[in-house]
């Protein structure tokens, strides 16, 4: 397969799996788009240099990552905020992953309404953790990306992952059992 043709199946291998990761991390579309084709330029242009013998798939999640904490590196110096205060919403155009993989042809109106209730409160808490357990969150949970490949796009060893995973769904926890006591409090 010449260069032309690899190049453009790994884009059209990659592309739907990268936005989704994209969009989780930023919950901007344009944003995530944005990554999404930066991230292939940088492919592109380094492809010569890439090992074959590793996982495209992580190569590309790992280049896609870096360039979003790069992007919020850059905007916390420029606004001297903190990385919490960055996580962006994407307010009433934003569907998550499991509403579009339902049918809703197939799902009774009650129960849809309580899924879209779980997957906003859902949203929220991922979108209030900090950038680095939303990423560990999402590419395991969300991606299904194994430890070892999550190793390799965060650049750590295996065990790192595995806390960091752990402490990431602990902290989830807490902040959805947080919110749920809110709701009946009020």
């Amino acid at each position: 397969m010449n260069r032309t043709r690899q190049l453009e199946k790994f884009i059209e291998d990659y592309s739907e799996r990268g936005y989704r990761f994209a969009y989780q991390l930023c919950r901007d579309d344009e944003e995530a788009k944005e990554l999404v084709q930066e991230s292939f330029f940088r492919v592109i242009r380094n492809w010569d240099k890439f090992d074959p013998a590793a996982s495209t798939e992580s190569w590309f999640l790992t280049i896609l990552r870096n360039l979003y904490f790069d992007a919020l590196k850059r905007y916390e110096r420029k606004n001297c905020s903190s990385l919490d205060a960055l996580v962006r919403e994407n307010e009433g155009s934003a569907l998550a992953f499991t509403e579009v993989i339902a049918d809703a042809r197939e799902e009774a109106p009650f129960d849809r309404l309580e899924r879209e209730e779980l997957g906003a409160k859902t949203r929220a808490v991922l979108d209030a953790l900090i950038p680095e357990h939303k990423a560990v969150l999402t590419l395991c949970d969300m991606e299904g990306l194994r430890y070892e490949d999550i190793a390799v796009v965060l650049d750590c060893p295996l065990g790192t992952v595995r806390s960091r995973i752990c402490r990431a769904r602990e902290a989830f926890k807490k902040k959805f059992l947080e919110m749920c006591r809110e709701v009946v409090e009020s």
